[in-house]
């Protein structure tokens, strides 16, 4: 027999920081999963302009990462050139998307193009958001900054 599996909740400081919140009663499915979305893509943006203390084969090999690992190690000497460097940078982002945003499952990247401007890459972001009975496929477009702190 099938299992309901649950996702995570919204952030408290979100729900309350939304403009116009009402209860949950009050809103429709589809505005709410627009708040959850907006939500996460700012969660993810945090997490991707933010740099782990740990260098890319520790993040990699650490078996729980914690708060004190948030962000992403240094992919400052990764190469667009070599196919290698693009999946490392994709299997980067992915183990900090399982450890750090709950809401999101079966993450998979596609690194889109590296050095643009600021940017150390641009990836395309492809996961299942599972929050309570909700099962939503979602995409977001996300850059690495490399000026990121």
């Amino acid at each position: 027999m099938a299992q309901l599996s649950h996702g995570g909740n919204t952030p408290l400081f979100d729900r309350l920081s939304l403009k116009g919140f009402v209860s949950p009663a009050g809103q429709s499915a589809e505005a709410r999963l627009l708040d959850i979305e907006a939500s996460i893509y700012k969660e993810l943006q945090s997490l991707t302009l933010s740099r782990s203390r740990l260098s890319i084969e520790q993040f990699l090999k650490t078996a729980r990462l914690t708060v004190l690992d948030w962000g992403l190690p240094d992919l400052t000497g990764l190469s667009a050139e070599r196919s290698e460097d693009r999946d490392l940078c994709a299997r980067v982002v992915v183990r900090a998307i399982e450890a750090f945003e709950p809401r999101l499952s079966k993450p998979t990247v596609e690194i889109a193009a590296f050095r643009q401007g600021r940017d150390i890459c641009r990836f395309s972001l492809a996961a299942e958001l599972r929050l309570g009975t909700i099962r939503e496929r979602l995409i977001f477009n996300l850059g690495i900054d490399g000026d990121a702190v």
